[in-house]
């Protein structure tokens, strides 16, 4: 049986033009079995393709394609549905989903765009189909970095922390684990969040023991979207 060949990418920030064009350059086919995405998380905002990447979500998610680890962005919407508030992160989003799903929500306020996205169970979608990690046999994937100790050591019950204490390290980048020499045991982590760019001063993926990062600000004009390809 041949191994399953993931076409990894993260904070995607509704670029889902560029988003198809790398995977297309990677390789990717949505026919072959074999292939499956993986995405690291962060959605939405700062680009300008929310509803067509929320239906790329769902329609990749239906078709059995598409694993997907929580970003901090997906959190922020969460937030401002539950909160009925939108923030500066989450007022486009909100506003362009709404509108996909309503074509009368460009006359709604905030807060009936919010409720467009709650009658349409957008909140439930995203909690329904994401993960805070995905862990096959020498890799580990999400969009920060796992949880570790309060003295900045690797904590070996990570895998069962609180939703708490995974919010927290979702927010955070691969350095904090390079700057304490932490790694997974027998695993490389392959994460988002934190552009390369600050680590090697460029927008390609970053490769170093143990940890592989690919956020390239892929949603800037001079950033990336990276697609890396991992077969396991």
């Amino acid at each position: 049986m041949s191994s399953m060949k993931y076409f990894v990418f993260s904070d995607i920030h509704s670029c889902l033009d560029k988003l198809k064009l790398a995977l297309m350059e990677a390789g990717y086919d949505e026919c072959n079995d074999n292939h499956k995405l993986l995405f690291l998380g962060d959605a939405f905002d700062k680009g300008a393709e929310h509803y067509e990447t929320y239906l790329f979500l769902k329609e990749n998610i239906k078709n059995g394609k598409l694993l997907w680890t929580l970003g901090n962005h997906e959190c922020f919407l969460l937030s401002s549905l539950a909160k009925n508030t939108a923030s500066k992160f989450t007022k486009s989003t909100i506003r362009d989903i709404a509108l996909g799903l309503d074509d009368k929500a460009v006359n709604y306020t905030d807060t009936e765009c919010i409720q467009v996205l709650k009658n349409n169970k957008v909140d439930q979608f995203i909690l329904d189909n994401t993960v805070r990690y995905y862990e096959t046999n020498n890799y580990v994937f999400t969009h920060g970095i796992i949880p570790i100790n309060n003295d900045n050591t690797y904590d070996i019950n990570w895998r069962s922390k609180e939703e708490k204490d995974w919010y927290k390290f979702i927010n955070t980048g691969f350095k904090k684990l390079i700057d304490n020499n932490i790694r997974i045991p027998n695993k490389t982590l392959v994460c988002g969040h934190m552009y390369t760019g600050n680590m090697h001063k460029s927008s390609l993926p970053y490769y170093t023991n143990g940890i592989i990062a690919i956020d390239g600000n892929g949603y800037k004009p001079k950033g990336k979207l990276n697609v890396i390809v991992i077969e396991d």
